[in-house]
């Protein structure tokens, strides 16, 4: 599961880098990362969403099949967004 979430972010950091305009690569997907994995995380925990908020947390307490079936999703959603934003240069 680890390396799905690994997968994930790799292929956010491309789709910044596959802009038009490539700046900051770097510190736009750290702030991306940083509203997924606390910000968003943590809402959806304050909102009693619990299961939710673990569906984005690569470290979290349960490695069952649901949590690895959202990496997984997460990780071909966010290489597809790659793949067309590399298509589209």
């Amino acid at each position: 599961m680890f390396w799905l979430f690994a997968v994930r972010d790799a292929a956010l950091m491309h789709c910044f880098a596959f802009s038009r305009q490539p700046r900051r690569v770097v510190a736009t997907t750290m702030i991306y990362l940083a509203l997924l994995y606390g910000l968003l995380s943590w809402l959806l925990g304050a909102l009693g969403a619990q299961a939710l908020a673990g569906l984005l947390r690569p470290l979290s307490i349960e490695y069952s099949l649901p949590n690895t079936a959202a990496a997984a999703v997460q990780a071909v959603v966010a290489v597809s967004i790659a793949a067309w934003r590399w298509r589209r240069l």
